[in-house]
């Protein structure tokens, strides 16, 4: 993949402050910031085919059309705020304006070499997705010295933030040069594990994917289209803090955080519904003693999968966040500091229909997903199906300084255990609705054991005039804990919840800095 850009800015901002003014002091601020940020990006894949096996066997091949789009995006935003401080009181007000628009810019592909009647290439002229977002977001805290010794301080704040687009959020889906894909069953004939063109059932689609018609290969351009009442993205916040200082060297904190998400935003398929999907059952066949592999319900469509799609909002899907946190402090004194922590996180997602849920209105897993945790899949640092979700967190570091100026440090951290969402792959389903993840468990019931770590760290500085050297040592994972991040989640599969990712084990690192 390749992506170039060269992005041009202007930022202007100015600061007043008026003293004694409507009984208090004043702090204004005012601000325009323009950006102008145009994109071009390509991706080439590989001898253009990828393929899959199930269990060793030949089952499908996936021909891909390598993608090359650009795009023009412009951002105009303009902001107004003012900090009124009088006794107790601390007040700050202000409001942001933004305008974003982008557009699609011309350009062309070449053809799938192995397949160039089901993807030709293509030459588009640009296209305009005849959106402009420009909204307005409202910022306000407070702050309250209850006491007025500095000691106890209250703190609320409330804000509404939209999206910051990036360069084709609007367009993109008129381009018909973003990577398309079409799948064909594949019988790997002479087993060389080789697709052949004469290897493919042509007259089964089993799943297409881009910007792409299969029943009009050769289109210039796309059935896609912009829901012009398209609004964007919105988070509303609300947080509440409590601060009071314990003596002259400790403190504590507690926070209480809400947010609301809405006007998600999608690729819709036109003219397919809920009502066109007829349950079925699949029962998995679980070569590894053990596993879950009991039957699960899912849906496919009583008609192709249409090609044409809308960019228009998720209406009836929410997120809702709530989260506390404490805090203790204790400063350097006397020797020693410590620092201590504990949050609870809980990010619910919420369906309102199935229409809202599924970009093709399947049914599939709705239960699974509608109120559950919100908790995407990443990966990294080669481990896969990770789903970062802990609602409890808790993290203890402290110092002590021993004789002879030899400082040991320690750090405790402890979470709760990721998403574990056992699945099964179901076989390609019929009318181009290609495969899917079935899930056993409400997303969020199911996951890895706790995880708990020790960190420790001994250090000594030697002072020589106006240099110094300090030494270090430090050891990671002192217990050595080979708890389990990640397995395999497909329960068909011949390694079915083998363990594929642990704690990196205990580590022992020395380490010298010199300052001069």
């Amino acid at each position: 993949m390749m992506t170039s850009s060269v992005d041009t800015s202007i930022q202007l901002t100015s600061t007043y402050f008026k003293p004694a003014m409507w009984g208090g002091d004043h702090a204004f601020k005012v601000g325009y910031v323009f950006r102008d940020t145009p994109s071009e990006s390509g991706t080439v894949y590989g001898g253009d085919v990828f393929v899959f096996e199930r269990n060793g066997v030949a089952e499908r091949a996936q021909f891909y059309r390598s993608s090359s789009t650009a795009y023009d995006m412009t951002t105009h935003s303009a902001f107004i705020s003012d900090t009124f401080t009088k006794g107790k009181l601390t007040l700050s007000a202000g409001i942001r304006w933004d305008r974003q628009d982008d557009s699609a810019r011309a350009s062309s592909v070449p053809a799938n070499r192995l397949i160039p009647q089901w993807l030709p290439g293509v030459t588009f002229d640009g296209a305009d997705g005849g959106i402009v977002f420009s909204n307005w977001s409202p910022r306000l805290n407070a702050g309250y010295d209850i006491f007025g010794t500095g000691r106890t301080v209250a703190r609320s704040s409330f804000s509404v933030y939209y999206g910051q687009i990036a360069p084709g959020s609007l367009s993109a889906i008129l381009n018909p040069l973003t990577a398309a894909s079409i799948t064909f069953p594949w019988t790997d004939l002479n087993r060389d594990r080789v697709v052949s063109v004469n290897e493919i059932d042509q007259t089964r689609i089993l799943a297409f994917s881009g910007n792409y018609n299969p029943n009009n290969p050769s289109a210039l351009g796309t059935p896609n289209s912009v829901d012009t009442n398209t609004r964007n993205d919105k988070t509303v916040e609300w947080t509440a803090t409590i601060d009071h200082q314990l003596g002259r060297r400790m403190a504590v904190s507690l926070s209480y955080i809400y947010r609301h998400y809405s006007d998600f935003r999608f690729d819709k398929r036109v003219g397919i519904t809920a009502a066109d999907w007829t349950e079925a059952t699949f029962t998995p066949n679980c070569p590894v003693s053990g596993t879950t592999c009991s039957p699960l319900r899912y849906y496919q469509p009583n008609f192709q999968i249409p090609a044409a799609q809308r960019t228009m909002n998720r209406d009836g899907y929410t997120r809702s966040f709530n989260g506390i946190e404490a805090v203790f402090t204790k400063r350097m004194a006397n020797r020693w500091m410590f620092d201590g922590s504990y949050a609870f996180n809980s990010a619910v997602d919420k369906f309102a229909s199935i229409e809202g849920y599924s970009t093709t209105s399947d049914p599939t897993n709705y239960a699974i997903y509608n109120g559950g945790q919100y908790a995407p899949e990443a990966g990294g640092s080669g481990i896969d199906n990770v789903f970062p979700n802990a609602k409890h967190l808790v993290k203890l570091s402290g110092v002590y300084t021993a004789p002879w100026d030899i400082n040991v440090g320690a750090f405790y951290n402890a979470r709760q255990g990721y998403i574990y969402p056992r699945r099964v792959l179901t076989l390609p389903r019929i009318n181009a609705a290609g495969t899917v993840n079935l899930y056993y468990d409400t997303w969020g019931d199911t996951r890895y054991d706790t995880l708990q770590t020790i960190d420790l760290r001994v250090s000594k500085r030697f002072v020589f005039g106006r240099r110094s050297v300090e030494g270090s040592m430090d050891v990671f994972n002192v217990g050595n804990v080979n708890t389990v991040l990640t397995r395999s989640l497909n329960q068909t599969s011949a390694n079915a919840n083998f363990v594929t990712g642990i704690v990196a084990p205990r580590i022992l690192r020395f380490g010298v800095r010199v300052v001069f």
